[in-house]
């Protein structure tokens, strides 16, 4: 009786490693999982995309909304070129075997469409405890400020501030439950301005009157959270006195100053929406701490011969789970490509991009639409960043005594699994006089497991990790029990007394 007592004791200080492991496993995994759910709703600045509140003006009504479309109103493109309606899924799962409103532990997240608050029930499998895990995004953080400031642009001037009494309207397109809507701003003293539009691309259309009669000025642009400024001008020639060639010609000497600012925003809105493509692009390439993907090179472990790869399988390896449970082989579309009018493998002024297949750089010619001048745009990735080392320290485990550090000699081998240009592939790690070492690993989901030899022959360990850039390091342990004297039933319990504590981590 003082035995199980005692064992009863230890077991509270020493969860064992498997255990353990397992429940940190789990932890990340549903953590990543909640991540990419939000990420689904609100979209992210890595990607090219504004998620489904972006697409469609509001909450999803339930997880399930994310990748289903049913019900909801198809994707679309408005008079404006205005993203309007479900453009999913929003939302790329990963583990077949698992329903994307369920955490780790198999149990149904508590989701909060009001507040978008997502929660699991933690190890307990209980709401309302202590391990509870939470993570929310409110509406507040997703929706932005418009300030519109007007100029009125003559020939014979440099812009002015407009009077408000020449503006008939400023109005914003967006998208409401997935429909195309407009909203007036209101002049508030200064400026034309309106609070809580919800994130996303949108388009602002002014129109004139008075001395500025029949004009208008539009622009489409990107409203993030927080106050977003915008200068937009009415262009009116004077009328009457001079020939329309020499109108023509004063305005173009004009224009070479003071670029028309219908021009300018317009340029700016290819350069940021081209830099955003880009992000997306390098995003499916190698994934993102935001979403529960490592992309294209997590799953394939190798860079993509072209950006059409990142979105058409082709002969590429279908996606599978090995028989460690790694994800391996094509899962895409990697990059969800929002503009059916244009190819994701150029920019926004339709020239193609430059990618470079060794350094993943990727390169925009840029308004000139020439590649080597000033005002070309690239984003560089390099596999350095992308890469990880691996270190794994080794502990032995008997029934008689806490974990020590295990003799390399009773180790018969460390082995990481991983995908190696989309197949299962196997590589030893090797001692490097203190610990199972390897450089330069991809990035992504693997599974280390351990055998042992000596002492510890037909004993094992392995776990499921995610390898992220840098160094990462593991500790595992060979788990034998005292042999010959104690029974089978004592034998186990006084093993998994002593198995693991976090101290030894």
């Amino acid at each position: 009786m003082a035995s199980v007592a005692m064992v009863g004791v230890l077991s509270s200080v020493f969860m064992p490693m498997s255990v353990c492991r397992a429940e940190r496993s789990r932890h990340e995994l549903t953590v990543q999982r909640m991540e990419a759910i939000l990420t689904g709703m609100f979209g992210a600045d890595v990607l090219a995309s504004h998620g489904y509140f972006g697409d469609m003006g509001v909450l999803p009504p339930d997880i399930a909304s994310l990748i289903v479309r049913g019900a909801q109103p198809a994707f679309a493109l408005d008079t404006n070129g205005i993203r309007v309606g479900w453009n999913g899924p929003y939302v790329r799962h990963l583990d077949p075997n698992s329903a994307l409103s369920e955490d780790l532990w198999g149990m149904p997240f508590s989701y909060d469409g009001v507040t978008a608050q997502l929660t699991s029930s933690g190890a307990d499998r209980q709401l309302g405890t202590a391990d509870d895990i939470i993570l929310s995004a409110t509406l507040e953080a997703a929706s932005g400020d418009l300030q519109v400031s007007m100029l009125g642009v003559l020939a014979t001037g440099p812009p002015v501030p407009l009077d408000p009494n020449d503006v008939l309207q400023v109005r914003v397109s967006y998208s409401n439950n997935g429909a195309p809507a407009t909203q007036d701003l209101s002049w508030n003293g200064s400026d034309f301005a309106l609070s809580g539009i919800h994130s996303g691309v949108h388009a602002v259309t002014v129109s004139g009157r008075g001395a500025y009669a029949g004009t208008s000025s539009s622009v489409v642009l990107v409203v993030h959270p927080g106050l977003n400024r915008l200068t937009l001008a009415l262009e009116k020639p004077p009328g009457g006195s001079e020939s329309d060639g020499d109108s023509e010609s004063e305005s173009g000497s004009f224009e070479s100053v003071f670029m028309p600012m219908s021009v300018r925003q317009a340029e700016r809105s290819r350069h940021e929406l081209t830099v955003q493509r880009m992000e997306a692009i390098l995003t499916g390439m190698f994934g993102a701490d935001v979403l529960a993907s490592h992309g294209y090179f997590g799953d394939m472990g190798v860079l993509p011969p072209d950006i059409a790869s990142l979105i058409v399988r082709g002969a590429q390896p279908a996606f599978a789970l090995d028989t460690n449970g790694i994800p391996v082989g094509w899962n895409g579309p990697y990059v969800r490509h929002l503009d059916p009018n244009s190819a994701l493998s150029e920019d926004l002024w339709g020239m193609p991009f430059s990618y470079d297949g060794v350094t993943a750089q990727l390169t925009s010619s840029g308004a000139d639409r020439q590649i080597g001048t000033a005002d070309d745009i690239i984003l560089p990735a390099t596999l350095e960043v992308a890469t990880g080392d691996l270190q794994v320290s080794m502990l032995g485990v008997l029934a008689t005594g806490p974990p020590v550090p295990l003799d390399p000699n009773d180790v018969l081998q460390v082995q990481v699994s991983y995908s190696n240009n989309g197949a299962p592939a196997i590589q030893d790690l090797s001692w490097n006089g203190s610990d199972f070492a390897l450089s330069g690993i991809h990035s992504g989901v693997h599974a280390v497991a351990v055998n042992g030899t000596g002492a510890y022959a037909g004993t094992s360990s392995s776990v499921m990790l995610v390898v992220h850039p840098g160094l990462n390091r593991l500790t595992l342990a060979l788990e034998k029990p005292a042999g010959g004297s104690e029974s089978d039933s004592d034998s186990e319990s006084e093993s998994d007394s002593f198995e693991q504590d976090d101290d030894y981590n």
